[in-house]
């Protein structure tokens, strides 16, 4: 699915619909998102992942994409227009830490990384970054 809207339309993405399938209490707003660096550098490639109760957000430099735990299928967003922000930047730290342990090689296991309460896109438009937050009923991005 591509959401072909102009960036000043959207002021909250609010994926409830999607994120309180998977959660016990969709009337409270629960814990809060937590944000973890991801592995791209590239356009397309994940920079940041979103976790939540029961669902998870890939962040990329021109898109997103939700998806629920035990489902197959994804909700994607691609920013159209967008040349891709040019950083995204981690705010708002958490107490937390994350480690990925995946697979028998451990130079390719990612140890003690930062988490974060939300992350900036930089220069999604010219001149336009993008805010996202949330908590694990719905995901906010407030463009500035």
């Amino acid at each position: 699915m591509i959401w072909n809207h102009p960036p000043r339309l959207i002021t909250d993405l609010s994926l409830a619909m999607v994120l309180a399938a998977a959660t016990a209490s969709p009337a409270s707003a629960g814990p809060t998102l937590t944000f973890i660096p991801g592995e791209g550098g590239n356009a397309g490639e994940v920079h940041w992942l979103a976790q939540a109760p029961g669902a998870s957000v890939t962040i990329g430099s021109d898109r997103l994409s939700v998806g629920l735990a035990g489902e197959r299928r994804r909700f994607d967003l691609r920013f159209l227009g967008s040349q891709g922000a040019t950083s995204a930047i981690g705010v708002d730290p958490l107490p937390g830490r994350a480690s990925f342990f995946l697979g028998d090689d451990a130079s390719s296991w990612r140890r003690g990384l930062s988490t974060f309460g939300g992350v900036v896109l930089h220069e999604l438009y010219p001149g336009v970054d993008l805010r996202l937050e949330g908590d694990a009923t719905a995901l906010k991005g407030t463009y500035g």
